[in-house]
């Protein structure tokens, strides 16, 4: 929870009525979009004029834009569903209650990496190709709601809500993962910056 008296000067609100919880992604020209129903061309975000107000049916999923600017969206049956840009008729790329996808990133040749939630309540981590069958790379994480790729596309960095510790996975050619590894201590962080407010507040 940030400090208004410490980050008053460096943040400014963007959009107002939002709905809860839900996505932004960032295009490759740098434009923030939110989804907005299934079918619809995302919304953006453009607050250099003011305080925008997000559009009325927005709805809270998964979303992210690819690399040819066609937007992503899960699924509320399962799966994924991709939209090219300009067009409101999808294409699934993969679909399956077992695929009630959490959060997910689209990698520079558009195949995805997604978590999905568990029947155990635990989450699941997928490959879903641009062409193929979705395989299954991972199963156990805790609470997996945050993905994110390294700028050479070589690893991937998921986080846990469930868990102080976030994962970071070495990518191979045919997309699989291996080099499992914890590689952030966000509790650790948590409390760092606790401490750096609490001093910023008596200087």
């Amino acid at each position: 929870d940030w400090s208004s008296d410490v980050c008053s000067s460096d943040l400014n609100v963007a959009a107002d009525g939002c709905g809860k919880g839900i996505a932004l992604a960032a295009d490759v020209h740098g434009k923030v979009l939110y989804p907005r129903g299934q079918t619809d061309q995302p919304a953006s975000l453009d607050a250099r004029g003011g305080v925008v107000a997000c559009a009325t049916d927005t709805v809270a999923t998964a979303f992210a834009v690819g690399p040819d600017d066609g937007f992503y969206q899960a699924r509320p049956e399962g799966g994924i569903e991709v939209f090219g840009a300009g067009t409101r008729k999808g294409k699934v790329l993969a679909s399956g209650r077992e695929l009630q996808i959490a959060s997910f990133v689209v990698r520079r040749n558009n195949d995805v990496y997604a978590t999905a939630v568990a029947p155990n309540g635990l989450s699941n981590l997928w490959l879903i190709p641009a062409r193929g069958e979705a395989k299954m790379l991972d199963q156990g994480l805790k609470d997996a709601r945050g993905l994110a790729l390294s700028p050479d596309g070589l690893w991937l960095f998921v986080s846990q809500h469930a868990s102080r510790f976030g994962l970071s996975y070495r990518i191979e050619e045919d997309g699989t993962l291996n080099a499992r590894e914890p590689f952030y201590d966000f509790e650790m962080r948590s409390e760092e910056h606790t401490s750096e407010l609490q001093s910023l507040r008596h200087l």
